[in-house]
This record gives C-alpha cells, sequence and structure tokens, in this order.
C-alpha cells in the first residue's frame, strides 16, 4: 500500500533553494565576467566586473538539472489522486503570480536602465510562457516553457483522478524518447549534433525528459515499491541525465572560454540525485532542526530569486559599481537584495496576487488551499 503524502519535504525544499543559488552563482561569479547575458553585457560595461570565482562558480548551471529532477518527482506528488481540471489550476496559481510580479519588475528596472522599443512585447511573451528561442524580459525564464510542456503532458493521462501508475507510464515513455534522442545525438557528431541546435527540441522535452522521467521514477520507487524494471529504468534515465549533463558542460566551458571537466556539474547532480532517493527517511532527522514551516518558506523563495536574480542583479551591480563599490562587495549586496525580494514576493506579494486569481479560475468555489504548496518549480 502506498504511503500518504508528505505536506512537506524538507530535503527537497533545501535542494531547490540550494540549486538556485547555484544558478545565481553561476551567473554572479563566473557569466556577468565571462558570458553576460546582452542585458548584463550593456549593463556593465566598462565596469571593472571581475571573475576570480569563476572555477568554484562555473557548473552552476546545474542547478537547472536538478530543477527538472526535482519537478519530475513533486509535479507526480502533487498529480496523484486529481482530476486535470484541477492539476492545472493549481499549476497556474502556483507559476502565473510570481512571474507576473518579477517580470512587472524587471520591465521597471531594464526600462530606466536599458529602455529599448521592444520591452512591453518581451514583458509580455514572459508572462505568458511564450515559447521558443529568446525574446523575454529576462533570460532565466527559457525554462517555464519546458516545464509547462511536461505539465500539460501529465495532465494528460490524469482524467477525472490520476494514479501514480498512469503517470508514471507517461514519465516512462518520455525518458525512453529522451534516451532514444541522445542515442542518435551520440550518433550524429555529440555535442555538434544539428539536434542539439534544433530549437524546438527542449519544448518536446527530448533533451530533458530523461531527467523529468527520473524524478519521477524516484517518486514511484519511494511511494510504492522497489521492481528490477524501476530500478533499471532509474538506471537509464540517470545515465542518460549525466549525458546531458556532460554535453551541457562543453558547451558552458566553450562559452565561457574556460578549460573545465564534466566531472564536477556530474558529481554535483549525482548528490542531488542521492537527496532525493534518501529524502523521506531524512524526514525525521531534519525535522528536529528546520520546522516545515521554515523549510516550505526557503523552497517558495526559489521561484522568484531565479526570476529576479539575473538582469535585474547586473542592473543593481552596475548602480552600486557605479557608486563606488568594488564588484565583490556590489555583487554580495546584490545577493542580499535579490534573498529579500524574493522573501517578499513568496511571503505578502504572490499570496496575495493568488487569492483573485483562485477566485477568478473557480469563481462558484471558495478556493481551496494547495496541500502541496512547494510542487512547482523553476529552471536555470
Amino acid at each position: 500500500m502506498a504511503a500518504s503524502k508528505p505536506h512537506a519535504i524538507i530535503a527537497l525544499d533545501l535542494l531547490r533553494f540550494a540549486s538556485a543559488l547555484l544558478v545565481v552563482a553561476f551567473h554572479y561569479g563566473a557569466a556577468f565576467a565571462l558570458a553576460p547575458s546582452a542585458a548584463a553585457a550593456a549593463l556593465l560595461h566598462a565596469l571593472p566586473v571581475t571573475a576570480p570565482l569563476a572555477r568554484a562558480s562555473w557548473f552552476g548551471w546545474i542547478g537547472v538539472e536538478l530543477f527538472f529532477m526535482i519537478s519530475g518527482f513533486v509535479i507526480a506528488l502533487s498529480a496523484e489522486g486529481i482530476g486535470i481540471a484541477t492539476f492545472l489550476r493549481r499549476r497556474a496559481l502556483r507559476l502565473l503570480p510570481a512571474a507576473w510580479i518579477c517580470a512587472t519588475v524587471t520591465l521597471g528596472v531594464v526600462a530606466v536602465t536599458l529602455p529599448a522599443h521592444d520591452l512591453p512585447l518581451r514583458w509580455l511573451r514572459s508572462v505568458t510562457f511564450w515559447p521558443g528561442d529568446g525574446g523575454w524580459i529576462d533570460p532565466s525564464y527559457w525554462t517555464l516553457p519546458i516545464e509547462i510542456c511536461f505539465y500539460l503532458l501529465i495532465a494528460t493521462g490524469l482524467g477525472t483522478g490520476g494514479t501514480l501508475a498512469a503517470i508514471e507510464q507517461r514519465a516512462r515513455w518520455l525518458g525512453l524518447a529522451s534516451v532514444a534522442f541522445w542515442i542518435v545525438v551520440l550518433c550524429t557528431g555529440w555535442t555538434a549534433s544539428p539536434l542539439l541546435q534544433y530549437q524546438s527540441a527542449p519544448l518536446l522535452l527530448a533533451r530533458y525528459g530523461c531527467i523529468f522521467a527520473l524524478g519521477v521514477t524516484i517518486l514511484a520507487l519511494l511511494r510504492d515499491h522497489t521492481t528490477r524494471l524501476r530500478l533499471g529504468l532509474l538506471s537509464l534515465f540517470a545515465a542518460t541525465a549525466l549525458l546531458e549533463i556532460a554535453a551541457h558542460a562543453i558547451e558552458r566551458a566553450t562559452t565561457l572560454r574556460i578549460a573545465a571537466t564534466p566531472l564536477v556539474p556530474m558529481l554535483v547532480f549525482i548528490a542531488g540525485l542521492v537527496v532525493m532517493l534518501a529524502s523521506l527517511k531524512l524526514q525525521p532527522l531534519l525535522q528536529r532542526y528546520i520546522g516545515t514551516r521554515i523549510a516550505s518558506r526557503v523552497g517558495l523563495m526559489t521561484y522568484p530569486l531565479y526570476l529576479i536574480h539575473q538582469d535585474v542583479g547586473a542592473a543593481a551591480a552596475a548602480a552600486l559599481m557605479r557608486g563606488g563599490l568594488p564588484f565583490a562587495p556590489a555583487i554580495l549586496l546584490t545577493l542580499v537584495g535579490a534573498l529579500a525580494f524574493a522573501y517578499w514576493v513568496a511571503s505578502v506579494a504572490e499570496p496575495a496576487l493568488r487569492r483573485p486569481l483562485a477566485r477568478l479560475f473557480s469563481p462558484r468555489h471558495a478556493p481551496a488551499r494547495d496541500r502541496f504548496p512547494n510542487a512547482s518549480l523553476p529552471g536555470g
């Protein structure tokens, strides 16, 4: 018999937050100096931006893959036992408020510091999670259409009340399709394969499907029972995920123009995988030191932190440097500001916006509280 659903899994909340910090460290410690986004490059132009910690932060992009794996786990957990309409409503209520708030703040900051005629269109693309290659108000929004494609895939199997078996079956086929994709990539030129350059590949979940499927498989192992098939698929999906990470590492090292090995991000991902496998067993231990309410709040900060840290962070750091601060203290203050903003969004702004949205989406019913508040995840 399956175990009852935990309302908050502390290890996953902490892993989410650690993943977001990895992404922030990548941008602040390496990308701002070595390969900034177009907006960040313009904002930081002619300023003495350095990357003394690039070796310790260049692999922080691995937070994206960790987000996708956690998403597979928690979306499957939250979808079990509910219908498609309820599932989609909960996903909308989780994704929309913070994205609207962060995109609007980013629009205001960029409009003042780096005005451009297409900012309203980029804002609109961001708040509607427009798929495609670029054109958002901040580059971080690229992962959200991928997440939504995964949500829609899961939703198609829910009917009036999804079962873990139906969710796992869809994830299994997704993972196997992703494995096939990577086999073809290996046969067509590895990192130079044209399939990796195909703009719609991420939206088709071809590149990252194995990672989402890995998260669902972990949930099935923990909530149901261990079988040879599940262990075999876990190994297959994990191996394919490591292949994707190796390709990503080569791409990033080339972009940053540094000599680096894929080993470090692969080990970080494996560590995250181990934490997820042990998450339920770690729950009693972690509850002694970290309350579920604190862990939940930290987990909820992850989404707005991810969305706001990049181009707004570059604008804040540039303003502080022009005010006389060296890069290191400027970026440290920027991080503190981003964390404070994320806390405000998670604690005040997002709940305030979610309440009227809940009434709008369910006009005939009082808005029910989402039993799994940390189920939605960003990318990186």
